[in-house]
């Protein structure tokens, strides 16, 4: 059990060390004070229409709708998503949609039903998903509203680990011969902090405390928005192998 791996995959979107968050006309209010939200969400471009992106969520439990927002270059357009496609994964299902506008969108965010979170992504292309492909419902998003401009080298960016710390497995999973990967929820605040973690997903209860313990000590880069750096949650995964 001395030999493990760390992996880190992003759960937001988001990174780079910069100046704090703020609206900046990028957000109505509700979304700007909204904490990210704790389960996965990315966008990926639809190939050969740029004015429109695949979002996905992934939850474990049904999500009956929500307000999606999506940006481009000088407007932003919402929507309120009333059905999705489903695919039941291990422990989530992953619930995704089509959403378009009427310019190119470079970047999504979703607030679930009760309003409680954000969840952000910049639109990555369809090459780095490697899901399974199914018939999504289209939605069209309107009510435009004008940007800011903004200018910088990293428009969108993903959080990411720069340095992982390396967990101590537990005794007793060293004797039972206990492996396999634990998934962390880590709440990063907009200078890739770790403020909190939960475990998404474990083989044995042996392992959360250890792994918890080490994407705390981890350092990661935040999340980028709109050339601003923002909260975020991300998915830091230790593999562990008896």
């Amino acid at each position: 059990m001395n030999r493990l791996t760390i992996a880190a995959a992003a759960l937001l979107a988001a990174a780079s060390l910069g100046a704090p968050w703020s609206p900046v006309s990028a957000e109505a209010p509700s979304l700007a004070s909204a904490p990210p939200c704790a389960f996965g969400f990315d966008a990926t471009a639809v190939p050969g229409d740029p004015n429109a992106a695949t979002v996905r969520v992934n939850f474990a439990v049904p999500l009956p709708g929500g307000t999606v927002t999506a940006y481009g270059a000088s407007t932003r357009w919402s929507g309120t998503v009333d059905r999705f496609a489903s695919v039941k994964h291990e422990d989530t299902t992953e619930y995704s949609v089509v959403v378009r506008a009427d310019a190119p969108i470079e970047a999504v965010a979703y607030q679930p039903p009760n309003g409680s979170c954000i969840a952000r992504a910049g639109v990555s292309p369809r090459s780095g998903y490697n899901g399974a492909d199914v018939e999504r419902p289209s939605i069209a998003l309107a009510d435009p509203q004008p940007l800011e401009p903004i200018s910088c080298a990293r428009r969108y960016a993903a959080a990411v680990t720069l340095h992982g710390a390396e967990p101590v497995a537990p005794m007793a999973a060293i004797q039972q011969r206990i492996g396999g990967i634990v998934n962390v929820a880590v709440t990063l605040d907009d200078r890739g902090r770790p403020k909190s973690a939960a475990v998404l997903h474990s083989p044995s209860r042996f392992l959360n405390e250890p792994s918890i313990e080490a994407a705390m000590q981890s350092d990661f880069s935040p999340q980028i928005f709109r050339c601003l750096t923002v909260p975020s949650v991300y998915v830091f995964a230790v593999a562990y192998i008896p």
